[in-house]
């Protein structure tokens, strides 16, 4: 049971390191996608409230997406460790 949950970590931990680029990549563009509509909303007369709050979104995700590279950097494969021996 431990082997099969130890293979399950390692198996996420590979593929959370494999997507990497992925998941700064989608996190930066929707952001970007987030603050170009609430500017958007807010120059074409909406709700104020409406606009600040998607700026909000915008500004929020393009900093997870930073603040999650040193997570899954620190993730890498040449992290895991081999417990069989152990």
């Amino acid at each position: 049971m431990r082997l099969i949950a130890e293979l399950l970590r390692n198996v996420a931990y590979v593929l959370l390191y494999a997507f990497r680029p992925v998941i700064n990549f989608l996190g930066q563009v929707l952001g970007t996608l987030f603050l170009i509509g609430g500017g958007l909303t807010y120059a074409m007369g909406g709700p104020v409230y409406g606009a600040l709050a998607t700026l909000a979104m915008g500004v929020l995700l393009i900093i997870l997406a930073v603040a999650c590279q040193p997570i899954l950097t620190a993730l890498a494969p040449t992290g895991l460790k081999d417990h069989s021996l152990t």
